[in-house]
């Protein structure tokens, strides 16, 4: 019997010692069949698809760039273009290769969160994922300062969300109608729902890491929390003067008001706002509540080889006119000077806008 717990508790160890690898030799376009296990201490190692020869060092480095590279692609498409559900799906995916990957779990919740609008959010789906996340693999991470610096991009995500939406459905601190109150006060729920989560996550990684500034954070949310949560004990006015506090809150979805006896003078002369696209009256409030970058992205993947084509083209033409007849030449000049102008227009606007998507000033990092 000994013998037998010895060698499972040394199979157990040899399992756990063995570490991904990648082998960039292999002529398939299937990711998967590139990825295997090796021993770090091998002195050589086989891509079981390939057979190619390969140093376990740099099959494994091979990996972790590979692991980097797709984080960075995700990391792109969430922080600068934007694309938050094509961020999350492509989390995901990484996470389908590398279960252990911290940075793509923080980036699949993140992109959950900036995934919600003004109508549907995902802040409780976030709540029940980060607590689910927590226990299975955040609490086992060995640099929970990196963890403590997730917990709170994703605070000050809430933070910029709170602050977006509220200026979309309020006009001189009323809200537009009874709808926008009431869904005020049900995002406010959400809202503080998230960050309760994120409060007992810090607590308890300051316990762990005992910083100076964390704790110092870390009242911060806990400051921001317990206003959010007054914020639901608080009566709200909407534009035509009366005022409204929740009766109940019936679940996380749904939230019933009161109308009090007490009004207000009512405003007049504004544009009025609507949430609901069946109504006549109104222009309708937009859904999207995070700043939306993806028409750049899309003008920036196809202005720098339309500006080289239109500089090319008046480079073209400016060679064409010393081989046509004379009458032609002043046709040909003028078509090289607007070639070339929309080529160099188009080239500046790519500069500009390429800094503004890397300097990130659209969302809170």
């Amino acid at each position: 019997m000994e013998i037998v717990n010895y060698f499972n508790s040394r199979m157990s160890k040899d399992i756990t010692s063995l570490r991904r690898a990648y082998c960039t030799k292999c002529k398939t376009d299937n990711e998967s069949n590139r990825i295997f296990l090796v021993s770090p201490d091998a002195d050589v190692c086989y891509c079981p698809n390939c057979m190619h020869k390969l140093k376990p060092k740099e099959a494994i480095d091979e990996y972790n760039l590979f692991i980097q590279q797709k984080v960075n692609r995700a990391n792109r498409l969430l922080f600068q273009e934007t694309r938050f559900y094509e961020a999350y799906v492509s989390f995901a995916h990484i996470i389908e290769i590398d279960p252990q990957s911290e940075k793509a779990r923080y980036g699949r919740l993140l992109s959950l969160v900036y995934m919600s609008t003004l109508r549907k959010t995902q802040f409780i789906s976030a709540a029940t994922l980060l607590k689910k996340e927590a226990d299975q693999y955040f609490h086992k991470v060995k640099d929970q300062s990196s963890y403590m610096k997730f917990l709170f991009r994703l605070d000050r995500a809430l933070t910029e969300y709170k602050k977006r939406f509220i200026k979309k459905i309020t006009i001189k601190d009323r809200f537009y109608s009874e709808d926008c109150a009431n869904l005020y006060f049900l995002r406010i729920h959400e809202l503080t729902e998230l960050k309760r989560v994120i409060l007992d996550e810090l607590t308890r990684t300051n316990n762990h890491l005992q910083d100076e500034r964390s704790f110092r954070l870390t009242k911060e949310v806990q400051k921001s929390y317990d206003s959010l949560f007054d914020l639901i004990n608080e009566k709200v006015t909407t534009t035509n003067g009366y005022r409204y506090k929740v009766a109940k809150i019936m679940n996380n979805r749904q939230i019933l008001m009161t109308r009090l006896d007490i009004a207000e003078s009512p405003i007049s002369h504004f544009i009025r706002y609507k949430l609901d696209e069946n109504e006549k009256k109104g222009r309708l409030i937009s859904d999207k509540v995070f700043p939306d970058n993806t028409g750049i992205a899309i003008f920036l993947k196809i202005a720098l080889p339309l500006s080289i084509l239109f500089i090319l083209a008046g480079v073209g033409f400016s060679v064409s006119h010393l081989f046509i007849e004379e009458w032609m030449k002043i046709y040909f000049l003028f078509t090289f000077i607007a070639a070339f102008a929309i080529g160099a227009i188009l080239a500046v606007l790519y500069m500009i806008w390429k800094i503004k998507l890397t300097k990130r000033r659209h969302l809170i990092d």
